[in-house]
């Protein structure tokens, strides 16, 4: 099956590329930088559909752990990410979360704010928002945990997950969906009564307008169950991918969707350097890709993939006889990994800093509105 759908992602890549041709300007490490297109393709080659995979703690060398290879390693396009903030080589998940949700560095521990600590920052979900499209932030970890807070929140603290949860319907975004909440305290409540219909488990219904999604009452609030551990009535990142997809293309409609899906365990299993955990999440990651994967098979023309990673936790390797070690417990600076396939693909090819991700997905949705 797995040798069929490489074929397959060949085949089409193949074909796209052909009808493409979309000339990029040249690039710098300026946090400022624009990515304008050069000339104003028909509307068609930008993207409807825009899928942004982020693995947790993913280096390069954690899609070794696999007992396959990840299917998007055969993705046309590929490259890597350098992960430093505004002023450190290592960075955390709150200032790579928001360098790749905004296109700006900060410093680390703090979401979606300038290093001013005051100055809010401009997420490519706030640009999809403003054009009518349908958005979706997924984790298999909290909701409120730093790479999904990134795509939604403003705040100067990482840690103050009640304040960053309150940001939920003030973005009101289509679709909030993970394990639960840190600090929930009457926000649940709150988020009925501003319009969200909140969702449990894996037989959830998603058919309002606007959907907030966790695990049942009796469940870890803080993630879902590692892949290795999983029941079959517990959620997972694939199913939570499969039913977003079905959901946000509903209410998206003509406009189209963009879907974050983030990978967070594989990040909590490095950290305790534990190889079979993060080996079961990062295989969990692919076969999420792959969902997206098939949907994208449907919508070869309209669809953009993203894989990529905040950060390298552990710092991974691999000894003489191939077995896996660990040099910390911590973050490294580690470049990381970036896949993409679709339309638009070709942009993110290549060595680049991690806020250029942002900056490109933004000037493409810009681009896109131009057209319209």
């Amino acid at each position: 099956m797995r040798i069929q759908r490489k074929t397959i992602v060949k085949i089409v890549s193949s074909f796209y590329v052909l009808m493409l041709i979309l000339c990029i300007s040249s690039c710098t490490n300026n946090n400022n930088d624009e990515y304008i297109i050069d000339e104003i393709q028909p509307e068609s080659v930008y993207p409807k559909y825009i899928f942004y995979f982020i693995g947790d703690g993913m280096g390069k060398e954690h899609l070794k752990l696999a007992y396959y290879p990840p299917i998007f390693v055969d993705f046309p396009y590929k490259g890597e990410l350098s992960t430093n903030n505004i002023n450190n080589t290592t960075t955390d998940s709150a200032a790579a979360g928001t360098a790749l949700a905004s296109g700006e560095k900060t410093s680390n521990g703090v979401l979606g704010l300038k290093p001013d600590m005051e100055t809010k920052l401009e997420s490519i979900m706030d640009v999809a928002q403003n054009m009518g499209i349908a958005t979706g932030v997924t984790t298999n970890v909290s909701i409120d945990h730093a790479t999904p807070a990134a795509f939604y929140s403003h705040a100067q603290s990482r840690n103050l997950y009640h304040e960053i949860a309150s940001w939920i319907p003030t973005k009101a975004l289509t679709l909030y969906a993970g394990s639960g909440f840190l600090d929930p305290q009457n926000l649940l409540n709150e988020f009925t009564e501003k319009g969200y219909e909140i969702a449990r488990g894996i037989n959830a219904n998603l058919n309002a307008p606007k959907m907030i999604w966790i695990q049942d009452e009796t469940s870890d609030a803080s993630r879902l169950p590692y892949a290795v551990a999983r029941r079959p009535q517990d959620m997972s990142l694939p199913i939570i991918v499969e039913k977003s997809i079905d959901y946000l293309y509903t209410q998206g409609g003509d406009n189209g969707f963009v879907l974050m899906a983030e990978g967070g365990m594989i990040d909590f299993a490095s950290h305790a350097n534990d190889a079979i955990l993060a080996k079961g999440e990062v295989e969990d990651l692919s076969n999420a890709v792959d969902v997206a994967l098939k949907f994208y098979e449907q919508h070869p023309l309209q669809t953009l993939i993203i894989v990529t990673a905040d950060h390298e936790t552990g710092g991974l390797y691999f000894d003489n006889l191939d077995q896996p070690r660990w040099k910390s417990k911590g973050h490294t600076s580690a470049k990381v990994p970036i896949y993409a396939i679709g339309i638009g693909a070709e942009n993110f090819e290549g060595s680049m800093p991690n806020h250029h991700v942002a900056l490109k997905i933004k000037q493409l949705l810009k681009q896109r509105k131009a057209t319209q």
